[in-house]
């Protein structure tokens, strides 16, 4: 139990730090950060394995110590992160590392493969024919299907072993079975993202593992874009995005300083220029990525307006995409989809 409200934060590295290489004392937990003007040089939070905190009407600016870094809700920790309310806080200028304003770092997972249920317990699964094993630094993460029967559904682990079974929270409401393609690895998610304001930067992007997220009532201005992103390492790890939603978000300007200073410059795969909002999946375009199915499972992008210089964009390893009743103006692109890879698309105009 923690606060940190109506503060002035000045510093040259991370401002907000929860939990990176404290793993053996554990992540924050149940806490508020509220109100605060943070100058900040590398992240003004580093939200490693974060568990139920507030983090609203707070400014963000570079402290001027050195170009300020974006901000993150990761799993450096493995574990899981869980239970964010993000909302009216005025994050501005981020120019350093990859500029990303907002990212769900980083790729990670303990198992891929089937698995076979108890018969006795329907929450109890055997991990069976796939790569890794049941880690106990994953307790409290989810096991995901990517594929087969139960696609799309996930449930959160609540015990490991003993062997190769873990326990989950409660049944799948579809049973799986031999078809069925399972992803046991961190969780982040259950998280609203309320009424913030974006100016200057790069993405802001539900990178990696992201579960039940809610992006609303956002304003961006001049930033990279905002991002549905399941990712794959090439090594049988996947991190998919589930049911994530982009509400009601403005575009007041699309036109932006290209991602220079980062690990992938315009022009690359992994940037969605010249569209401002997308769903995307770049990682298994590689053949030797054994998975070759979707990651961004159940996305919807509604009712957001796009003032100019921006549009939509569904691509990559994504399935059951929702696109409707979105403004798109001033602009030379509209809402485009790559069926290339993404599957059940539905794009409703306004």
């Amino acid at each position: 139990n923690y606060k940190i409200v109506n503060n002035d934060l000045l510093g040259t590295g991370i401002i907000v730090h929860t939990g990176h290489g404290l793993k053996n004392g554990g992540a924050a937990t149940n806490g508020i950060v509220a109100q605060n003007t943070i100058w900040n040089a590398n992240a003004a939070h580093w939200f490693d394995d974060i568990k139920q905190v507030i983090f609203e009407h707070n400014t963000v600016r570079p402290g001027g110590a050195e170009l300020s870094w974006g901000n993150n809700i990761d799993n450096y920790s493995e574990g899981y992160a869980q239970h964010v309310f993000h909302a009216h806080n005025n994050i501005q200028h981020v120019w350093a590392g990859d500029r990303e304003m907002m990212t769900f770092d980083p790729v990670n997972g303990a198992y891929s493969g089937k698995v076979d249920l108890d018969p006795t317990n329907r929450t109890i699964l055997h991990l069976s024919n796939g790569i890794g094993s049941a880690d106990a630094a994953y307790l409290g993460g989810m096991l995901s299907v990517l594929e087969g029967t139960g696609m799309g559904q996930y449930r959160r682990v609540v015990e490991v072993g003993p062997g190769s079974s873990v326990r989950v929270d409660r049944p799948f409401s579809t049973a799986l079975d031999s078809t069925s393609l399972v992803q046991f690895g961190p969780f982040k998610g259950r998280m609203i993202f309320l009424d913030n304001s974006y100016t200057d930067g790069g993405a802001f992007q539900t990178y990696a593992t992201a579960a039940d997220v809610i992006v609303a009532e956002h304003r961006f201005e001049r930033m990279g874009g905002l991002l549905s992103w399941g990712r794959a390492s090439g090594g049988a790890v996947y991190c998919p995005n589930l049911r994530v939603q982009f509400l009601e978000n403005e575009v007041v300007e699309g036109n932006h300083v290209w991602n220079w200073n980062g690990s992938y410059p315009y022009p690359h795969p992994k940037t969605v220029e010249p569209y401002s909002i997308g769903v995307l999946g770049s990682d298994q375009d590689d053949s030797h990525t054994v998975f070759q199915g979707p990651l961004n499972h159940l996305i919807v992008i509604k009712r957001n307006a796009i003032r100019n210089n921006g549009g939509i964009v569904v691509r990559g390893h994504s399935t059951n995409v929702l696109v409707e009743k979105n403004q798109i103006q001033n602009s030379a692109v509209d809402v485009h989809v790559n069926l290339t890879h993404a599957s059940h698309v539905y794009v409703r105009p306004t």
